[in-house]
């Protein structure tokens, strides 16, 4: 399993970018995150392979990182340093 960052205002860019590849979304769940935030999971899988979506914002600040499957990896890295 590998961790990249994602710029948060580039998080819909890359949700349409996995629905034009074909990636299904197989799960997502939103909350509360702390006293003063909320953020959300997405969880896609193509192929048997996984990626994960996790989004956060507390007080203004927001942040997202992906988890990535290695068979995923090099397309979903192209696509991140393309945003």
């Amino acid at each position: 399993m590998h961790s990249l960052q994602l710029k948060p205002e580039k998080v819909a860019c890359f949700q349409a970018w996995m629905r034009e590849q074909g990636w299904q979304l197989v799960a997502q769940d939103a909350g509360q995150v702390h006293l003063l935030g909320w953020g959300y999971v997405l969880h896609w899988q193509k192929q048997g392979v996984s990626v994960w979506l996790h989004y956060q914002e507390v007080q203004g600040q927001a942040e997202a990182q992906l988890q990535v499957e290695s068979a995923a990896l090099e397309a979903i890295q192209t696509k991140v340093n393309a945003l």
